[in-house]
């Protein structure tokens, strides 16, 4: 199964599961970067990455791609699909390994909101650190993105840390949350007016005995918490 398929039978995945395959892709891609010269896949999306039994990904399809050639200004074959294609795969610019990075942001993107409309990125149930990095990740100019794919990598693990560090807040609850919440605040108002009332009787008896047996009343005050 590919991610594509894995995504489109889930609907989406979580900001867990996005993080963690994202990183694979940062691993394999790292090691076709270092080669001599570099390997440039130009063709990083969700249909060519196959999720193994143990959840390992392998990359697939390299029909498209090529060695980094340094002193070529731009591609003379022009390669990649239309939603993961980097702009410079249309001839601005020869393609190099940000060409990679720009398909893995795109990658993580669809995973993350199940479609490549980056306008639902916004809404997306992850953290705001995740979001910077799929955007920067997938930056129009190359110079925006990052600029090897172990950055990426090490981005998205710093996401993991921060989500862990500092839960973030969502600002919605669900139904279910929200009924709880309101039942533990009506049973503490519940209980605290039992409280009172105990409080109010008990001190009403022992007026009532002091009166009976002629002795003074014990000065008794009760303290309520301070709000």
């Amino acid at each position: 199964m590919t991610l594509k398929q894995l995504t489109d039978l889930r609907g989406r995945l979580t900001e867990a599961e996005t993080v963690r395959y994202g990183v694979q892709i940062c691993g394999i891609l790292d090691r076709l970067h270092r080669m001599t010269p570099p390997m440039i896949h130009r063709d990083v999306k969700p249909e060519n990455l196959l999720v193994t039994a143990d959840g390992q990904l392998v990359m697939l399809d390299f029909d498209t791609a090529r060695r980094f050639q340094p002193e070529k200004e731009r591609d003379t074959v022009f390669t990649g699909s239309k939603d993961t294609a980097a702009p410079e795969q249309f001839g601005f610019r020869q393609t190099d390994v940000r060409t990679d990075i720009y398909g893995a942001g795109r990658t993580l993107l669809y995973l993350l909101c199940g479609s490549f409309d980056e306008r639902r990125l916004a809404d997306a149930d992850c953290s705001g650190n995740l979001k910077k990095v799929i955007r920067r990740a997938a930056a129009f100019e190359p110079d925006s993105r990052y600029q090897e794919a172990e950055l990426l990598g090490e981005a998205l693990r710093r996401c993991v840390r921060a989500e862990k560090a500092f839960p973030p807040c969502r600002g919605k609850r669900r139904r279910g949350q929200a009924s709880a919440a309101l039942a533990c605040a009506a049973a503490g108002a519940v209980l605290t007016a039992l409280a009172c009332a105990a409080a109010g009787a008990v001190l009403k008896a022992l007026a009532c005995a002091a009166v009976w047996k002629g002795t003074a009343v014990p000065d008794i005050t009760v303290r309520t918490a301070e709000k």
